[in-house]
């Protein structure tokens, strides 16, 4: 089972081989149909994939929108509740029944760089299949300490300790 199908036309297969990569250093399993193995069906397999996974990631491409392979998995993602649109390469305009899903705006997107729109596509897909294997885990922080030499006003046996002050 993988946390995220990438559905695409092989035409854009360079493109989404960076956006795999990028889900991938998150933490995430991804699936994508760079090989099918020797003896078995192109269709089952990807049938198989498709229905394991957690979530389907369309990229939305001039050519994508024109496969029915790219449509199909799209529907199985749309029916499931987990299909996350995006469109990669350049802005088109996204087949009549997937256009009421709102799509993650990522043809400016380059891997190595900052970029708020696919900050917010990573949280949206973790809204729905969890938070990466691999997400920092930032601990509380810690407060600052200090040591007093001040001793309390009336003698007892805590007054030749320090007091921690809490900052």
């Amino acid at each position: 089972m993988s946390d995220i199908f990438i559905s695409y036309a092989s035409e854009d297969k360079t493109r989404v081989q960076a956006l795999a990569r990028a889900l991938e250093q998150k933490g995430w399993s991804v699936w994508w149909d760079r090989r099918i193995p020797a003896g078995k069906s192109f269709d089952d397999v990807i049938h198989d994939a498709l229905k394991a996974a957690k979530s389907v990631v369309v990229v939305w491409t001039k050519t994508s929108v024109k496969s029915t392979w790219v449509k199909n998995e799209s529907r199985s993602g749309l029916r499931r509740g987990i299909l996350f649109p995006a469109m990669l390469l350049d802005e088109v305009e996204i087949p009549l029944e997937f256009e009421h899903l709102q799509a993650a705006h990522l043809m400016d997107w380059q891997p190595e760089l900052d970029h708020a729109g696919f900050d917010q596509f990573i949280d949206d897909l973790a809204g729905v299949i969890g938070a990466p294997a691999n997400a920092a885990v930032h601990p509380p922080p810690v407060p600052h300490m200090l040591w007093a030499a001040s001793a309390p006003t009336s003698p007892t046996v805590e007054s030749s300790l320090p007091r921690l002050l809490v900052k």
